[in-house]
């Protein structure tokens, strides 16, 4: 439909290029290893989007465009960033499901392409 995704570190993921696109998420934009990757990509050319909840990191020092998704007012009652992840997931719902509707994309199609061997 468009576009390729992958995976990094999977065994099927080509190498990395300029003007690949690379994601990055961190609730608290500490995470080393995604702090890494996110640095070989631009080292190799490739543009990082980062989603992240700190307004400063090393990881959104990264970044060539960027979504600060805000921890609730008063903090959240949920261990960790679990908030974070889950706010991360509905953003990238709602882009995902934009993305069909552009491409006019239908559920029967995307169901081809979903894992069948689980």
């Amino acid at each position: 439909y468009g576009f390729e995704s992958y995976v990094v570190g999977e065994t099927t993921t080509p190498a990395a290029r300029a003007r690949d696109l690379v994601i990055a998420a961190s609730g608290r934009g500490h995470t080393a290893g995604v702090i890494h990757r996110a640095r070989e990509a631009r080292a190799l050319g490739a543009r990082v989007f980062v989603f992240t909840s700190a307004e400063k990191s090393p990881l959104l020092d990264v970044a060539n465009f960027s979504i600060v998704i805000k921890p609730p007012p008063g903090g959240s009652f949920q261990f960790g960033t679990n908030w974070f992840e889950q706010g991360l997931f509905l953003l990238l719902e709602c882009v995902a499901h934009r993305l069909a509707r552009a491409k006019k994309v239908t559920f029967k199609k995307l169901l081809l392409r979903h894992a069948n061997l689980e």
